[in-house]
């Protein structure tokens, strides 16, 4: 497991859309996203930024939260959501769409709406926020105006287009979703985020509602014309660490109280959803657990602003280590460090495969220098004698005989690999890797 106080390893730019979804309200989500919009922004690369944006438009409170420079709320007046889709929807009804193709249509009307004009700075360096919109009177008339029904009907790719958009100017972008089951939270956690972040108090109307909206939506995006995978992770928020009996009960289950735990239910869903052979949570489920925090239950304070240095006592924790899955796009089910090395090993064979293609490699010893380290990562990865591996591990042996025309210097090089290849236990046989008896 990383240490849930440093940053990921090599920070990389996300460019994803995440939305936050609670099937009911008091489970702290906004917060949640405030504390770890705050982290991210941190992590925010030169000349870029992170965005929240408030679209829990009936109940709109984000702006509480991630105050303006001056670190006052932001302008009650200041545009946001509302002021925008209201400009979108306008433009898609007054728009010839003809024979243009949906994502083509869709973004020549997002051109038309510059939607930074919305957005504005806050006290937090590198963080930008969207708000609801300008809460005036006229606020409620122009929100019950904005039929998102007939906007995606008009122009389906438009929600698409406009999370492409957003991710591409933005680092990362954190949407506040509306709770229940709605045309607005079925567009933040179906058809914008790249990843959503369901979170949830231990009682069963809320792990109910979020099971079917997971399902959902997940579907649905299996089901689209959009090729982003749609990644889920569990929130359990406003854990009590005085109750231990409880907590455990609702996090492992209990068949006889009728209980099934949300660590159990949480990897059913996960095998459901992404048709898995099997799904293990616990690693996931020690680390991302928010504890109450009674400093936090008044007020609308940022614990990651407040509290910068986070021990493991802290309500910080468990948000950097969310920040952690989320920066290096772990699964629930696999530890940071592993998708850090999956993303590694992925890279490598992308190159691997170009250098390969080529009639001659330009750098043979970096060819397999390359290959040396593919090796060693999929036996970390797989295992030495996964399919994998083993196939890897032929590719350098031929890599290591195309050095050379002197057989003797070639027998050399692989006894050499073999010493290697032997203290991770794996066959070395030239007839076992496929080089020689085909």
């Amino acid at each position: 497991m990383l240490s849930a106080q440093a940053d990921p390893p090599s920070p990389v730019p996300l460019h994803e859309v995440i939305t936050f979804y609670s099937y009911k309200g008091g489970t702290g989500r906004t917060m949640a996203l405030a504390n770890i919009a705050c982290l991210f922004a941190r992590q925010a690369t030169v000349g870029m930024r992170a965005l929240a944006i408030d679209w829990d438009l009936e109940a709109p409170g984000l702006h509480y939260y991630l105050r303006s420079p001056n670190d006052m709320p932001v302008d009650s007046n200041s545009s946001g959501v509302v002021e925008y889709f209201s400009r979108v929807l306008e433009t898609v009804d007054a728009a010839t769409h003809g024979d243009d193709d949906e994502d083509d249509h869709a973004e020549q009307i997002l051109a038309q709406i510059p939607f930074k004009r919305f957005c504005h700075a806050t006290a937090v360096a590198n963080l930008d926020l969207m708000p609801a919109g300008g809460l005036d009177p006229t606020y409620q008339g122009r929100l019950a105006k904005l039929d998102w029904q007939r906007l995606y009907e008009k122009a389906p790719a438009i929600f698409r287009s406009f999370a492409r958009r957003m991710a591409t100017d933005y680092d990362v972008v954190l949407v506040d979703s509306r709770t229940g089951m709605t045309d607005i939270s079925g567009i933040c956690t179906a058809l914008l985020p790249d990843k959503l972040v369901v979170v949830f108090t231990a009682n069963q109307q809320s792990l109910e509602g979020i099971e079917q909206l997971v399902l959902d939506s997940v579907k649905y995006r299996q089901a689209s014309r959009d090729v982003r995978p749609l990644m889920v992770y569990p929130m359990p928020s406003r854990i009590d660490a005085e109750r231990d009996t409880l907590r455990q009960l609702w996090r492992h289950g209990n068949r006889e109280r009728g209980v099934e735990g949300f660590q159990p239910q949480f990897e059913r869903i996960f095998q459901e959803a992404y048709a898995l052979d099997s799904c293990d949570l616990p690693s996931y489920c020690n680390e991302v657990q928010v504890q109450r925090s009674p400093d936090y239950s008044y007020g609308e304070e940022v614990a990651a602003r407040a509290a910068p240095e986070a021990d493991r006592f802290s309500i910080v924790r468990s948000y950097e280590a969310l920040v952690q899955w989320l920066h290096t796009s772990a699964a629930p089910w696999e530890s940071p460090e592993s998708a850090l090395q999956r993303r590694r090993f992925e890279s490598l064979l992308r190159q691997e495969a170009d250098a390969l293609g080529e009639d001659a490699p330009a750098d043979p010893k970096g060819l397999t220098a390359m290959q040396e380290e593919i090796v060693r990562i999929a036996s970390t990865l797989h295992g030495p004698h996964h399919q994998e591996t083993m196939a890897a591990t032929e590719r350098l042996i031929r890599s290591y005989l195309r050095q050379t025309a002197d057989l003797l210097h070639a027998i050399e090089l692989l006894d050499r690999l073999a010493g290697s290849l032997s203290e991770m236990r794996i066959p070395v046989g030239l007839k076992a890797m496929g080089i020689i008896g085909r």
